[in-house]
């Protein structure tokens, strides 16, 4: 490259444009002229300096607004500048050259994220140049390079072998930190121009630009790439100066997040506060903010913005209280749908919210106070740009402890019930309110005084009065079973049968046996042996009282119920040829009118109760139908049940529609004698605290 000073090629193009009438009178010069050609030469070339300014050490390389500045040392590409940029560039170049300028700088200060900028400059550059292709290249700094986006003239040089040829160019300029002019080998006749970006600390940016292999198409492709490259630098500084100017703005936001939550007297106020707040910075749909007293205690959803008042019940503050949840349980950000994995097993909670809901995403961040324990939860609902925008997720993050700690000052002023009742008197703005506190509390104190039945709640169970159990007569095999546990039976049905053919089989042979005894005896008496017919008379009753036996199992396979009732169990319901022992139990079988209820008694209310005393108890899944009674009997002595110990006392109950069955559960309430409200509500408490310190 020559020694002479140079001009910035930009700066030349647009000092010389020319105009229509004018070009042709500056390409004739008086044959007199007697300006030197060296001289000439010099004032046209482009300063190498001013084009590739270098500051501090020159043989380093440093990025600019996204122009690399191309250093002066041993790293210098190899294809210098011989001749002036603007040679050879006629007028109508220049008009396309300033267009394509106007053109970029519209681009830049219109585009908002860098895949959509570099999309449009490609399309700006291949429409004002004469470039064969122009290719933008996305390079790391452990060597591997990308393309990002691309353009071609003609899409028969849209191949590998180009692809290639544009990557291992652009891996060049990215290793060099400096414009390179490369001459591929693999395509003759055609130039490589690649302009290094920086992008940010990972990347860098090459554009890359094919041309015919000419001085002229590569002077201007060159200087075309770094108007681009200018551009792309302004680009950046704008975006950073757009995020620096978010990030401010956000926090100050924060900032008065912060004082307006402090000053809340209570933590619903402070949780709508919040709620409102975030809403207007992030302008997103919906902002619930959750608390959580302790670790162990559940979540409470304080407010959901836009809505001065919410149904805790309803489906939206449920599934609403089911994401805090699930950020609390993973400790970090929360986001559905996610670009990290497609998997949604992690986020299910908010999934469902957002159907519910009917917005696109959802992100929920956990809050902390000042010594890093969750205090809450909030969840933000909106479009997709809650999870696509890194600015918004970063701030979303800020929020994590300044709200966390606003939350936890807010629950500090708000206080106790002593707190708030003391605020009402000292707060003058409220003296309404104060009055009407007063006032129930002069109520409340007198009602303490009024006389009330005493109640004492407890579990109760339906009992049958008796049970009847059916039995297997004899051993033998069970043929078949025609019930099963929970069956109501009337007296005599058939519950089940027992298996008569071995029974037959042993009375047909004890019948041959005593045929053959008669027959013996008979025989024995006419040889008048006395003794021996004796015998065979003995063997013929034995046979006869085995064969009465057999015939009366026989008579006897069918086992019916002896009552009426239900069948409460039986382990061979719906069986068949089961064998069995003789009283073994088969079944049993309870009357379910009347029943027998019994109470369970704490052992602490028992001197307060007595026979004959009145009751209203009910079942479950019966609702609010209950029924009276009166104490039957209380056991003397007491049992253990659900891990306490209590006293039985029993109720009997007419079952006529037979609508309760044995086992039911249920609560009773037995109505003892009458006592002051105070001494109902306070005479449990009082008798631990005198048995705690042995008064």
């Amino acid at each position: 490259m020559p020694n002479s000073p140079q001009e910035n090629p930009i700066e030349v193009v647009r000092r010389q444009k020319p105009s229509a009438s004018t070009a042709p009178a500056r390409e004739r010069k008086p044959k007199g002229s007697t300006e030197p050609k060296e001289q000439t030469e010099r004032s046209r070339t482009p300063s190498a300096s001013k084009k590739y300014p270098a500051a501090g050490n020159q043989a380093s390389t440093k990025k600019r607004s996204g122009l690399l500045v191309r250093p002066t040392d041993s790293k210098t590409p190899k294809e210098p500048i011989s001749q002036p940029l603007h040679r050879g560039i006629n007028g109508q170049k220049q008009d396309n050259i300033i267009q394509l300028s106007l053109d970029l700088t519209a681009i830049a200060t219109t585009t908002e994220n860098r895949k959509d900028l570099i999309s449009r400059l490609l399309d700006a550059t291949m429409q004002r140049t004469r470039m064969l292709s122009a290719t933008w290249i996305t390079c790391t700094n452990s060597g591997t390079g990308e393309i990002t986006d691309t353009r071609f003239s003609n899409q028969s040089l849209n191949n590998q072998v180009m692809r290639k040829v544009m990557v291992d160019a652009a891996k060049t300029a990215s290793d060099q930190q400096a414009h390179q002019i490369i001459r591929p080998s693999e395509i003759r006749g055609t130039a490589v121009i690649c302009i290094p970006m920086y992008q940010d600390d990972e990347t860098t940016g090459v554009l890359c630009g094919l041309v015919h292999d000419n001085q002229t198409d590569c002077h201007e492709t060159l200087l075309i790439c770094e108007l681009v490259a200018t551009h792309f630098g302004l680009w950046r500084s704008r975006d950073q100066i757009t995020k620096l100017s978010f990030e401010v703005r956000s926090a100050a936001t924060v900032l008065e997040l912060i004082g307006r939550t402090q000053c809340s007297e209570t933590m619903k106020a402070a949780g709508v506060k919040i709620a409102n707040e975030i809403q207007n910075l992030l302008r997103c749909d919906y902002v619930g903010v959750g608390f959580q007293k302790s670790e162990q205690a559940p979540v409470r959803l304080l407010a959901i913005s836009s809505q001065a008042e919410f149904d805790n019940q309803s489906r939206t503050t449920m599934l609403m209280k089911s994401a805090f949840d699930e950020a609390l349980m993973k400790g970090e950000l929360t986001a559905y749908p996610s670009k990290k994995t497609k998997s949604t097993g992690t986020a299910l909670a908010h999934k469902k919210l957002v159907g519910h809901m009917r917005c696109d995403a959802a992100i929920s961040v956990p809050l902390r106070d000042q010594q890093n324990q969750l205090v809450g939860a909030i969840t933000i609902l909106g479009s997709h740009d809650l999870i696509g925008n890194a600015a918004t997720q970063n701030l979303i993050h800020t929020l994590e402890h300044p709200v966390g700690t606003s939350l936890r000052a807010a629950k500090l002023i708000e206080g106790g019930v002593a707190k708030k009742i003391g605020r009402l008197f000292v707060s003058p703005e409220k003296t309404s309110t104060k009055w009407a506190v007063i006032a129930m509390l002069l109520i409340a104190c007198i009602s303490l005084f009024v006389p009330v039945s005493y109640r004492v709640n407890c579990k109760c169970t339906a009992e049958p009065v008796k049970r009847n159990y059916s039995v297997a007569p004899y051993e033998g095999l069970l043929e078949n079973t025609f019930v099963q546990p929970g069956d109501v039976v009337k007296k005599g049905q058939l519950l089940a049968k027992m298996d008569g053919l071995e029974i037959r089989y042993k009375i047909n042979g004890l019948v041959a046996e005593r045929e053959r005894a008669i027959r013996e005896r008979a025989s024995l008496r006419a040889a008048d042996k006395v003794n021996d017919a004796i015998q065979a008379e003995l063997k013929q009753r034995q046979l006869e009282t085995e064969l009465d036996v057999l015939r009366y199992r026989e008579s006897n396979l069918e086992i019916r119920s002896t009552t009426d009732g239900i069948v409460l169990s039986g382990s061979f319901d719906q069986r068949q040829n089961f064998p069995v022992t003789i009283g073994q139990e088969l079944y049993e079988i309870a009357p379910i009118n009347p029943l027998r209820v019994e109470l369970s008694i704490p052992a602490d209310e028992i001197m307060q109760l007595e026979e004959g005393q009145g009751v209203s108890f009910r079942f479950e899944g019966f609702g609010t139908e209950s029924h009276l009674g009166k104490l039957a009997r209380i056991r003397p002595s007491s049992t253990i049940r659900d891990q306490a110990n209590v006293f039985i006392a029993e109720v009997t109950l007419e079952n006529s529609d037979g609508s309760v069955r044995p086992g039911m559960k249920g609560y009773g309430k037995i109505y003892g004698k009458r006592h002051t409200l105070g001494w109902t509500l306070f005479h449990l408490p009082w008798e631990k605290f005198v048995n705690a310190f042995g008064f």
